[in-house]
């Protein structure tokens, strides 16, 4: 790599587009120093996320001392999708930095990326809510796309109310077929999820998601929530099954279960 004085740097900027700095600095060892005091950032996100991919920390962190909202708006986020946990770490000591900009952007990212420190310490910050009107909680989804069972455990423990949070997780695991996170929820649920119970296994069995049926039907304590409608589709859902006899077989038998509870 050319090493070049900052004073010469100075001096080319001047007479080079904007487009064309950050490409320039990328040649120098001075990058920190010029990056922050010379190039304004709003202008280069490339050249923060660049600084974030080679984890020039410094540089990001002297960066925020700025206190220029746009950029770390930016920063935080594009951390936690790039599981820098060094550096999340050390922004989130920054007041000024604010982990719930556009619509808790980094706890999403974090989901996202199964990157289950970083999300401990999201939550731990104080500035991080999942009450009822917080749209925190609708990156759970995250979580239960992903069958991440440690972050799940996450949200319930910081919920304010974990009754709704054990809602959350058991629709998301029926409208997204996740039976894995369904059979957990509903092993570990300290709600009663009768109330909804039919519908949802409605749902599963109108979209033929046999394997979430499978796992509703594993617990007989809801079978009297179940509907004669509902069965009547279940009977005919299952007789539909033409490629797995072995699940078409259980789910046979695990039908008739109803009939008694009934």
């Amino acid at each position: 790599m050319i090493t070049l004085p900052p004073e010469l740097l100075v001096a080319i900027f001047r007479y080079c587009q904007t487009s064309s700095h950050f490409s320039l600095i990328l040649t120098c060892k001075y990058f920190n120093i010029i990056f922050i005091d010379l190039i304004n950032p709003l202008y280069h996100i490339y050249g923060i996320r660049k600084c974030i991919d080679e984890k020039k920390n410094i540089s990001i962190l002297s960066l925020i001392k700025r206190k220029i909202n746009n950029e770390n708006s930016v920063i935080l986020p594009y951390c936690c999708l790039k599981n820098n946990i060094d550096l999340v770490r050390e922004i989130l000591k920054d007041p000024y930095v604010d982990p719930t900009l556009d619509n808790y952007l980094s706890l999403e990212a974090a989901c996202d990326k199964n990157n289950v420190e970083i999300v401990k310490l999201l939550f731990n910050d104080p500035r991080v809510s999942l009450d009822k009107e917080s749209v925190a909680i609708n990156h759970s989804l995250r979580a239960v796309l992903n069958e991440n069972i440690e972050i799940i455990k996450l949200f319930l423990e910081k919920c304010e109310d974990r009754c709704d949070m054990e809602m959350c997780i058991f629709s998301f695991s029926c409208e997204y077929d996740k039976p894995k996170i369904l059979n957990w929820i509903l092993e570990n649920s300290i709600e009663d999820i009768r109330p909804i119970y039919n519908f949802y296994l409605n749902l599963c069995i109108s979209d033929l998601r046999y394997f979430c049926i499978d796992v509703l039907l594993l617990f007989p304590k809801f079978f009297r929530c179940i509907d004669v409608m509902t069965y009547a589709k279940l009977i005919i859902a299952i007789e539909l099954i033409d490629d797995n006899q072995e699940l078409k077989e259980k789910l046979r038998y695990k039908s008739k279960g109803i009939v008694k509870m009934n």
